[in-house]
């Protein structure tokens, strides 16, 4: 127990401490307030085909649907 408390005593002391001040370097001000000069490229074109549920079918004609050659 008493290295339980002599252990948490140092973190607690860190994390109740003031921070301190963050220094404002001018070169980093400047790249956060600089224009944008190129937009992004559009992204690829989707094309979205809804599907409908339904019963369930024969799974081997299923199958013959979505093979390449399809019977």
């Amino acid at each position: 127990m008493k290295i339980l408390l002599a252990a948490s005593l140092p973190l607690f002391g860190a994390a109740c401490s003031a921070l301190p001040e963050l220094e404002t370097v001018p070169a980093l001000t400047a790249a956060v307030t600089s224009p944008v000069v190129a937009s992004a490229q559009p992204g690829p074109v989707v094309a979205y085909a809804g599907y409908s549920v339904g019963e369930p079918a024969e799974w081997r004609m299923l199958n013959d649907e979505q093979r390449e050659g399809g019977e």
